[in-house]
């Protein structure tokens, strides 16, 4: 038979490592909300993200940065701003600075900060997607993972892993009621 001392020491460590986990649960979902926030519900608000994978920006965008772009119309754009554009038929997406606009050919001149000349190609006023509002260092290593495999495959997992762990400390207390119960009717 158990003593009393001993049994109230258990339920006391049950209820300490619940809310421990129940903290550590919050700060996890809250981590995972906020980036779910910054990669996507910005979408809402009229911003997409890209992130910077070349360093053609630096020091402004630095290499790993998601910018995040509010998209204008060409008549927007004057020389000096930074414009992300569409730079290829693969679709790949450029950030960089507008060096003069051509009015007569629509199109802009643009250069990487870092560059040292101008891009080869100008910029028809068609392929832009509009200005770069701010950025968030680092989060563009995150985005990029996640949006290719096996990144994609791992934030999936991750994601039903954390939503098993979510309901488990209910489980658990549903079990351990449902024992409870079976050993007060012997």
């Amino acid at each position: 038979m158990k003593r009393p001392v001993e049994h109230a020491n258990k339920k006391t460590e049950k209820s300490v490592l619940m809310r421990i986990w129940g903290v550590v649960s919050t700060v996890i979902v809250a981590a995972v909300v906020l980036l779910a926030a910054a990669l996507v519900g910005v979408r809402f608000f009229g911003l997409r993200p890209y992130a910077i994978i070349s360093g053609s920006m630096e020091p402004e965008y630095p290499v790993g940065s998601l910018v995040y772009v509010k998209p204008a119309e060409p008549e927007e754009v004057k020389e000096g701003d930074p414009i992300a554009f569409v730079l290829n038929e693969e679709l790949v997406v450029a950030i960089h600075r507008v060096v003069s606009v051509d009015e007569q050919k629509s199109s802009f001149i643009t250069k990487g900060d870092a560059n040292e000349a101008v891009d080869a190609a100008p910029v028809h006023f068609n392929n832009l997607i509009g200005k770069p509002v701010f950025c968030i260092p680092m989060l563009g290593y995150v985005s990029d993972y996640i949006t290719n495999p096996p990144g994609m495959y791992v934030a999936i997992c991750a994601a039903v892993v954390l939503l098993v762990l979510m309901f488990l400390p209910d489980l658990l207390k549903k079990a351990d009621n449902a024992d409870k119960r079976v050993k007060k009717s012997e």
